[in-house]
Order: structure tokens, then C-alpha cells, then sequence
């Protein structure tokens, strides 16, 4: 729960550049799972579901996009660095590349207000 409130205070203090260069992290409290079905002889992912195993329990479904996107928040990095990383693992056109960014924003600051990312500050 007071992850939720230090996030919240954080996105207030933090603009759109200010995000991108945070450093941020994944909880190790979470648990990311899968629905698969079968097709075409192999497995196509129906829906994911990001949820967290402890405090209040969020869980959010999550595209492709943000799957991929997650494995880069590991407080190593600013958050630029791991959506520039996260965006070459699909093929996109130009125009899906420079639209990547600002369509992940909204969805990090949800990620970040619901306690499943945090600020590293070390």
C-alpha cells in the first residue's frame, strides 16, 4: 500500500522527460501469466495478465508491447534506454517506431501508479 502512495507522490513530481530518465524497476512481487491457445501447429498468446502477488493485489492485462517492455525495468537504465531496447524486439514501421514512446507513457505511469513499477533512486 505505501508503494502506491510513493508512486503516486512520484508521478507528480515527474514529467513526461523526467519519466524517461528515471530509472525504474519491476516489483519482484508480481507474476506475469499467459493464456495460450493452440493454432496453425503452435501457440498464439490470447491475453497476458500482469498481476501483483502481495499488498492490494492489482492485476492489469498487458499487450505484446508492454510484455516486451517489462524485462528492461530493471532499475539499471532510465526508462528511454529500456523503450528504445523494448522497441527492436518487433518489427515496426517508422511511423509504429516514432508512435512507440508516446503510446508507452500513459501505460508506465499506470504500471507505476498501481506499485507494479518503482523509482530506483541508488
Amino acid at each position: 500500500t505505501l508503494r502506491v502512495f510513493a508512486a503516486v507522490d512520484a508521478l507528480r513530481e515527474l514529467d513526461d522527460d523526467g519519466l524517461l530518465d528515471a530509472r525504474l524497476a519491476l516489483t519482484p512481487n508480481h507474476r506475469l501469466q499467459q493464456e495460450l491457445v493452440a493454432a496453425d501447429g503452435g501457440f498464439t498468446v490470447r491475453a497476458q495478465t500482469l498481476e501483483l502477488t502481495d499488498g492490494l493485489r492489482f492485476t492489469v492485462g498487458v499487450d505484446r508491447h508492454t510484455a516486451s517492455l517489462l524485462p528492461h525495468l530493471d532499475g539499471r537504465r532510465p526508462l528511454r534506454e529500456a523503450l528504445a531496447a523494448a522497441s527492436t524486439t518487433f518489427e515496426l514501421e517508422d511511423a509504429e517506431r516514432e508512435a512507440f514512446v508516446p503510446a508507452a507513457m500513459p501505460v508506465v505511469r499506470r504500471l507505476l501508479e498501481l506499485g507494479f513499477l518503482v523509482v530506483r533512486e541508488d
